[in-house]
């Protein structure tokens, strides 16, 4: 076997398979394996979109090849995962399993030590030893600059929670009191989804037709089931918390369990597609919405919408629906670029957990808008979208 990572990122995977779209000019990491006369059994890349490092490499009893290392790059793709990350931070520790074929991964994961070294035990169980990763949070029995952690042999299961993170953001990553957020399932019938409404009359429910996801064994309201992405509200249990254990369960199916981390604000901008790319949802003053044949004027106000406030909004029921008169959330810390912001407060008649914001473009306004929460907002991805104005 042949594991490193390379600058270059042409490198030909022979009878392999490719993870993710390659770019050149980054850094990413590869697996060989030659037979007993040197030649190439297999050769793949595993990882995310460059900026992967190996540190550490064992085979089990099958032939599957265990990987460890470091990822700065963007979404790692995540098997079966064990513990929830920001997209873009630098040195998130990862482990990971390929099938002997080399063809897929059967377990993949961030982790909380960073650049990891690993060794397997004669259970199957995965030893992984490194410095504390930011921003990744398994359990720890005392904390300290290092860390050894021992994950148990993957067991199949029947559902598969792949992630968790900001509905609007559609990544991986972190999550806050009140916010609305996505997981991807794996395991549920196709034909089963539903939608309950970010403009619902009636305070979410708990349990759709047995489908159900705890966070630290609490349920947690359901918003929406689409093409294997669940949504739901995070509680607001998780208030001072630093990470929280998500499961899905179905019909008595129960998920892996997956560790996230908690933070006081994730925040995430609406886009006008829902992808979290591209054009944010903007209203005009007018209250018309925001588009490149209807730009907002100079000096005018306009009005987007997030979610991830955490603590910085008042807690409020679970699932509940904001009344009209909705209190304002502290703005203190928040902050737009060059945008006025004026006031943040929960939209009216809509599920707890979305909020508005009106700010003021300035005389010469940007074509792009950003939401920062500076305490909180660390190794998050950076969020921008476009807007359409006109400048005087």
């Amino acid at each position: 076997y042949q594991r490193s990572q390379r600058t270059n990122c042409v490198y030909p995977p022979a009878l392999g398979f490719k993870l993710i779209p390659i770019y050149d000019d980054r850094q990413e990491l590869f697996v060989s394996k030659f037979d007993r006369d040197g030649k190439p059994v297999y050769s793949t890349l595993a990882g995310s979109a460059c900026f992967d490092g190996l540190t550490g490499m064992a085979l089990d009893a099958m032939g599957g090849v265990y990987l460890s290392g470091i990822t700065n790059g963007g979404v790692f793709p995540l098997v079966n995962p064990v513990a929830s990350a920001a997209t873009y931070h630098v040195g998130k520790g990862f482990v990971a399993r390929l099938d002997p074929t080399g063809s897929a991964l059967t377990f993949s994961s961030y982790s909380s030590t960073g650049s990891p070294v690993i060794a397997l035990t004669s259970s199957g169980d995965v030893v992984t030893a490194g410095g504390l990763s930011a921003d990744v949070q398994l359990p720890r029995t005392n904390p300290s600059h290092a860390q050894i952690a021992v994950l148990a042999a993957p067991t199949p299961t029947s559902l598969r929670l792949n992630g968790v993170g900001n509905a609007f953001l559609r990544v991986n990553g972190p999550v806050s009191a009140g916010e609305i957020v996505a997981l991807p399932v794996e395991g549920l019938p196709a034909d089963f989804d539903f939608d309950s409404y970010i403009n619902s009359r009636s305070p979410l429910a708990s349990d759709m037709a047995g489908l159900r996801v705890t966070f630290d064994g609490q349920a947690a309201p359901l918003l929406s089931l689409h093409s294997g992405v669940l949504t739901a509200i995070a509680p607001q249990s998780l208030r001072g918390r630093s990470s929280t254990t998500i499961q899905v369960s179905y019909q008595g199916a129960l998920s892996n369990t997956l560790i996230a981390e908690v933070r006081k604000s994730d925040l995430g901008l609406y886009s006008a597609d829902g992808s979290g790319l591209g054009r944010a949802y903007v209203q005009n003053q007018d209250g018309t919405v925001n588009s490149p044949a209807n730009p907002a004027l100079a000096g005018s106000v306009i009005t987007f919408f997030f979610t991830g406030a955490g603590e910085n909004a008042a807690p409020v029921p679970d699932g509940s629906i904001t009344p009209e008169h909705a209190d304002l959330i502290d703005i203190s810390t928040l902050s737009a670029g060059n945008l006025k912001i004026l006031d943040v407060s929960p939209v009216p008649g809509f599920v707890a957990g979305l909020y508005m914001v009106h700010a003021q473009l300035p005389v010469f306004p940007p074509e792009s808008i950003t939401l920062v929460d500076s305490p909180w907002q660390r190794g998050s991805t950076s969020q921008t979208l476009s807007i359409s104005v006109k400048r005087p």
